[in-house]
């Protein structure tokens, strides 16, 4: 969406409110976004300075690297930018420079989106994964495997430190 914010420009300011589709966005195979991002900002002229800022939520749809479960988290993040016609200095991730007397929302938003994702998405920070040997959820409790089994390959070893036990 294009938003025009001369209205800014000439010392007032631009309220907007706007949704974005990001259904296919692909993050390893897996699409998070299955539900708009809602964008809600203004642009406002502060001492002759553009200032946008903008809060974006949503629901991310994801499943929990440890237990494989799906799960819902609430995203929220807000961006902030200041907004400026030309640039005489090298760049900035802050400054975005104006092409014309508007500013495309879904072109500034969808990075911010992009990196805010986690790299790692748990259900819970207490989230125990899945027994590596029978492959049950443990968070729906103790599935009843043996927990120091050895490894077959590795028995040996094992003898070999009893053995040399006093």
């Amino acid at each position: 969406m294009k938003l025009d914010i001369r209205p800014a420009m000439e010392g007032g300011r631009v309220d907007f409110s706007h949704s974005i589709s990001l259904r296919d966005l692909d993050f390893g195979g897996m699409c998070p976004f299955q539900e708009p991002c809602l964008i809600v900002g203004a642009v406002a002229n502060r001492a002759q300075m553009l200032e946008f800022s903008a809060k974006v939520t949503t629901d991310m749809h994801l499943i929990c690297d440890r237990c494989a479960e799906p799960f819902i988290r609430p995203m929220e993040l807000l961006v902030e930018r200041v907004l400026v016609e030309h640039m005489e200095s090298e760049s900035s991730e802050d400054i975005v420079v104006l092409d014309g007397s508007g500013i495309d929302l879904d072109e500034l938003i969808t990075p911010e989106i992009i990196l805010a994702v986690e790299p790692k998405n748990l259900c819970s920070p207490h989230c125990m994964g899945l027994c590596p040997q029978c492959g049950k959820n443990l968070n729906d409790g103790p599935c009843g495997c043996v927990e120091n089994a050895i490894d077959p390959r590795l028995a040996k070893l094992g003898d070999y430190f009893k053995k040399s036990r006093p």
